[in-house]
């Protein structure tokens, strides 16, 4: 399961970092939630499924989706609560969960109420319950993330609360000697392919230990790789074999190593695309690009050129469940789609619209269901001053909705950006 919060003032992610997100306020909840449904609903409707709980039983399980529960405890206005009702209403099937604090009872779209009230009870009369409502202090709260804060050994003593994300140098210097391209099929550059049967667990166990820089425990990779149990015995073999695959550094130490507790760790010489991709947007956004276009702009086009498709597209059904549990699935398509929007408004501020569609697009093979990006493609699309085109881009855009038909905003822009939208595209069909 992952969990996303809002509202709960100190940053949690410490108490779980690959299953707990921290946003700052619920247009951000709003914003990121509608990209993850339409993902989630997409992902879903290629599979054949009416349901996570179908296709967790189904032909396609290798393609499920964790569970996600949004805990809001902010005060959402009027309108936002509308926003909320309309997301929670196709959030069941979906495998996401809303459960939001208010000062009065009247959300819309809710399907249960549970109070609390002024005594100390928590009352949920549809289930029959009553119970004593529990309140963790302010001062209990710090101390419990403190724990697994102090737990981190990542962390150094005096250092940030909070691991930073793992960087790579993107410089020509920093050219890794083993290379993994996980946005999109799976492809290894840099060591030979192992052989016979078990090339396919080394695989699975490198890429696991690519999405998890700051180390995996032996216990949690058997975990992962044999969800059914493995002795001990077998498990270390799969390290020894691994650690041979991946080799050493020219000073000799190996590429597979273990840290104070005890957790595998693959040497700054093993670098995944996923790693340069967000090394590259942080530099672009966060570092020198931030103070030069020039630079901007070459780091968002080199970012954009690694989107190959979905994280590990070619991965076998039956194989890599573990990824069901992993945030990482849904934080790859927002960040190629945060990509995208910023190389796209880097040209379209030189009005350069085609290699703003062609950023874009790039992104959209992604994240396809991104809302933001549809929108901005719609947007310089009707800057090439070419109707017939705008025309075309919206009739795609209504067979991708299906049924649901096109989301209010995108039916708003078209009414500003194509007046006569509607009567063109009768005239198409």
């Amino acid at each position: 399961m992952t969990i996303t919060l809002v509202g709960f003032g100190q940053d949690l992610t410490p108490l779980a970092p690959n299953r707990i997100r921290h946003l700052e306020d619920i247009e951000a909840l709003v914003e990121t939630m509608e990209a993850e449904t339409r993902q989630r609903r997409g992902a879903l409707g290629a599979a054949g499924h009416d349901s996570v709980l179908t296709g967790r039983t189904g032909p396609a399980q290798h393609t499920r989706w964790a569970p996600h529960l949004v805990l809001l405890a902010a005060q959402p206005s009027a309108e936002d609560a509308v926003k909320l009702a309309e997301l929670a209403a196709d959030a069941g099937r979906l495998g996401i969960g809303y459960l939001v604090g208010t000062e009065t009872g009247d959300l819309p779209g809710a399907a249960w109420e549970m109070e609390i009230t002024g005594q100390g009870k928590l009352l949920a009369p549809l289930l029959g319950l009553e119970l004593d409502a529990q309140l963790l202090p302010a001062a209990q709260q710090r101390a419990v993330v403190e724990l697994f804060v102090e737990a981190d050994p990542e962390r150094e003593a005096d250092g940030p609360a909070t691991t930073p994300p793992f960087l790579v140098d993107i410089s020509e210097q920093g050219r890794p000697a083993v290379y993994a391209r996980l946005v999109g099929p799976y492809e290894i550059i840099g060591l030979d392919t192992p052989d016979g049967e078990r090339s396919a667990l080394l695989h699975e166990a490198l890429a696991l230990l690519l999405l998890h820089r700051e180390g995996v425990h032996p216990r949690v990779l058997s975990s992962a790789l044999w969800p059914r149990g493995v002795t001990d015995d077998v498990r270390d073999a799969l390290l020894d074999r691994l650690r041979d695959w991946l080799g050493a550094d020219p000073d000799g130490t190996p590429r597979l190593g273990r840290d104070g507790t005890g957790r595998l760790t693959l040497a700054k010489s093993v670098v995944s695309d996923l790693d340069v991709l967000r090394s590259l947007y942080h530099e672009a956004t966060q570092g020198s690009g931030a103070g030069s276009r020039a630079v901007r702009g070459r780091l968002l086009t080199d970012a954009l050129v690694l989107v190959r498709g979905p994280l590990l597209a070619d991965r076998p059904e039956g194989r890599y469940r573990w990824l069901g549990h992993e945030i990482v699935d849904a934080q790859l398509p927002l960040l190629v789609a945060d990509t995208g929007l910023a190389l796209c408004e880097f040209h379209m501020e030189k009005d350069r619209a085609e290699k703003a569609i062609e950023a874009l697009n790039a992104a959209l093979r992604t994240a396809p269901s991104d809302e933001r990006l549809w929108h901005e493609l719609l947007r310089a699309t009707h800057a090439t001053g070419d109707p017939d085109r705008l025309t075309g881009l919206a009739t795609d855009l209504i067979g991708r909705s299906g049924a649901r038909g096109l989301p209010p905003r995108t039916e708003a822009l078209l009414d500003e950006l194509l007046p006569t939208w509607r009567d063109a595209i009768a005239a198409v069909g």
